[in-house]
């Protein structure tokens, strides 16, 4: 009979990226504390009338951080990039 897998390892599974394959867990700390990092399971969906992405579809994906890293460095016009309070998520710096 298999063995149950452990809630962190669904998590782990769960969040590999669409990508490249990697997963989005990353080590934080000497104690091996770890955490997930990226786009973790974004939504994005078709509107009507869209000439790329199929009306009425919606896409679910992951990307680790190096492919979003990867995927900024190729943008023709950079994304806004700006500073955040880690305690209270209030942006500053813009």
């Amino acid at each position: 009979m298999p063995e149950e897998m452990t809630e962190e390892e669904k998590q782990a599974k769960k969040y590999i990226c669409n990508k490249c394959g990697r997963s989005c867990e990353i080590e934080i700390s000497t104690a091996g504390d770890k955490s997930f990092f990226g786009l973790l399971e974004t939504v994005v969906r078709g509107e009507y009338g869209s000439p790329v992405l199929s009306d009425g579809t919606a896409y679910k994906f992951t990307i680790c951080e190096q492919c979003l890293q990867e995927f900024f460095n190729s943008c023709v016009i950079s994304p806004e990039e700006s500073n955040y309070d880690l305690l209270t998520g209030e942006v500053y710096g813009r």
